[in-house]
C-alpha cells in the first residue's frame, strides 16, 4: 500500500516536466491522479484559465471518487506563442494562465480540501529568482501565493 493509496490528486500542467513526474509518482504511490495538460498529443485539454476547465478539475474527480485530496498547480508559462513578448496580449494571456487559474483552482478547491485536510502544492521555477528580463516577475506571484 502506497504513501498515497486511494488519495484523489489533480495535476496541473501534467503533460509533461514536473508535472508528468508528479503524476507518476503520485500513481506509484496508490493515488487516484486528475491529469490536466495543455500538450494536446498527450493530454485533450483546454487551457487551463478557462472556467469550464477549472470547474471540470474540480467536478469529475467528486463524481467519480467523492472527495479531492492534493491539488498540484503546476501548469504555467513565460509567453503566448506569436506574439510579442513584450505585448499587452502576451502579458494578459501570462498572467491569466500563471496567477488567475492558480487562484481560481484553489478557490474552486478549498471547500473539498478542507473536508479531507488536503493541501495545495505550487510548482514555480528558479525563474523566480533572475533578474527581470522578461515576465519572470510571475513566478514571484507565484512563490508568494503558494505560502
Amino acid at each position: 500500500m502506497g504513501r498515497f493509496q486511494d488519495k484523489v490528486v489533480i495535476i496541473t500542467g501534467s503533460s509533461n516536466g514536473i508535472g508528468q513526474a508528479a503524476l507518476l509518482d503520485f500513481a506509484k504511490e496508490g493515488a487516484n491522479v486528475v491529469l490536466h495538460g495543455l500538450n494536446s498529443d498527450r493530454i485533450k485539454e483546454t487551457e487551463q484559465n478557462q472556467k469550464a476547465t477549472l470547474q471540470k478539475l474540480i467536478n469529475e474527480p467528486l463524481k467519480k471518487w467523492g472527495k479531492i485530496d492534493v491539488v498540484v498547480n503546476n501548469a504555467g508559462l513565460g509567453f503566448k506563442t506569436g506574439h510579442d513578448l513584450y505585448s499587452i496580449e502576451n502579458y494578459d494571456f501570462v498572467f491569466a494562465v500563471n496567477v488567475r487559474a492558480r487562484l481560481r483552482l484553489i478557490e474552486l478547491a478549498i471547500p473539498h480540501l478542507k473536508k479531507t485536510k488536503g493541501n495545495t502544492v505550487g510548482v514555480s521555477s528558479t525563474g523566480a529568482f533572475r533578474k527581470p528580463v522578461s515576465f519572470y516577475w510571475f513566478k514571484n506571484i507565484i512563490n508568494i501565493l503558494e505560502k
